[in-house]
């Protein structure tokens, strides 16, 4: 940020009173405000959008300042560019920033409910200040089929189990509050998209799936028909763990995990956090628009995405065998398997049993 501007990407903005440099998600106010700590998903989203097909009609239904959808317009091709923003005052500084940046794209000064059923769009991005519970149903009623569903989520709190009355209220969904919580919460969101697509007879497919700092994002391809959201729906799970064991069991429905001990987790959306075919075609761009972060974040997606699910800690399983942790490198040499997880510097994925993994912990 120099002076009286913001430059991200390939778009300069105008410098508002709000603007928010530093990590964490801002605090919400009057005027809609550009957060540096959503680079990352910018950078990401302009990734997978510049891979899709030209012609396509895009929503950015939170537009705040317009650098999301500015730099959609500028960085991704021949796209059509809608951007929403309900206030005023962001309306009149989107308005700005594009005649700055020389670009054209339809703004509208309106609730991005209201848009996302007026109008049908084949990408629709989903940003909001907080939880995307008041927007994911009319962001499926506005969605070609085929299209592209982005969500973020910015309540990880709840979905990772800290506050588990809220999480149970808006994504109808036990958290669980523990090491893997974040994976778990992201499970949780996904579950929750998908079941509301299949109350439209719409399957969801997740394309690509993270968790950064203070918020979830996702990628979902939408497909119409009922027995896909039928086949969509069996891969939603509940589990419960055991924390001394640091151990999963997966259950196809509530009723099979009630039959059981333990506290029941769930429902979690239990395969691929992404589609490897999609994510192979997205290429890093070295061409100084994408940050070196958000590259080797979706380096570590590609490398993640066929990993079982959940991953193990390392201080979990040595504190369990009482060990002092092992060297990382120890670690992926006796698992042939083991691959690194974004969610945790700590941790790691792999299909062996935790009883051989205790074993290993044990001898490293």
């Amino acid at each position: 940020m120099t002076g009286d501007f913001i430059t991200e990407g390939r778009v300069k903005i105008h410098k508002t009173a709000s603007s928010h440099e530093g990590p964490g998600p801002g605090v919400k106010g009057k005027e809609a405000f550009y957060n540096t700590a959503m680079r990352l998903n910018r950078d990401i989203s302009i990734m997978v959008l510049k891979n899709l097909p030209d012609g396509i009609r895009v929503l950015d239904a939170m537009g705040a300042t317009g650098i999301r959808g500015l730099r959609y317009a500028k960085e991704c091709g021949d796209k059509e560019i809608h951007i929403s923003e309900i206030t005023e005052k962001g309306v009149e500084n989107i308005r700005k920033n594009a005649e700055l940046n020389r670009v054209d794209v339809a703004i509208h000064h309106t609730d991005a409910n209201i848009i996302m059923r007026e109008i049908r769009f084949d990408f629709i991005d989903i940003d909001p200040f907080g939880t995307p519970i008041p927007f994911i149903d009319s962001g499926i009623t506005g969605l070609k089929n085929g299209g592209i569903l982005a969500i973020t989520a910015t309540d990880t709190a709840p979905l990772a189990g800290t506050y588990p009355a809220v999480c149970r209220r808006r994504y109808m969904a036990e958290p669980v509050h523990s090491y893997f919580g974040h994976e778990s919460g992201l499970r949780i969101l996904l579950g929750f998209v998908v079941r509301m697509g299949a109350i439209h007879d719409i399957a969801f497919t997740p394309l690509l799936s993270y968790y950064r700092d203070h918020y979830f994002r996702t990628f979902f391809r939408a497909e119409r028909g009922a027995g896909r959201a039928n086949r969509a729906l069996v891969k939603l799970k509940y589990f419960t763990f055991d924390r001394k064991k640091a151990q999963w069991n997966f259950y196809d429905s509530s009723a099979d995990a009630e039959k059981t001990e333990g506290k029941i987790y769930g429902p979690v959306w239990a395969s691929s956090l992404g589609d490897s075919s999609f994510l192979d075609t997205i290429s890093p761009m070295e061409d100084g628009q994408i940050s070196s972060e958000a590259m080797e974040l979706l380096r570590m997606l590609k490398e993640e995405n066929e990993a079982p699910l959940f991953f193990h800690d390392v201080d979990v399983l040595s504190s369990i065998v009482r060990r002092s942790p092992p060297r990382r490198d120890s670690i992926f040499k006796a698992i042939p398997d083991a691959v690194r997880t974004h969610f945790s510097p700590l941790g790691f994925k792999t299909s062996m049993p935790v009883e051989e993994l205790l074993d290993i912990f044990k001898n490293l």
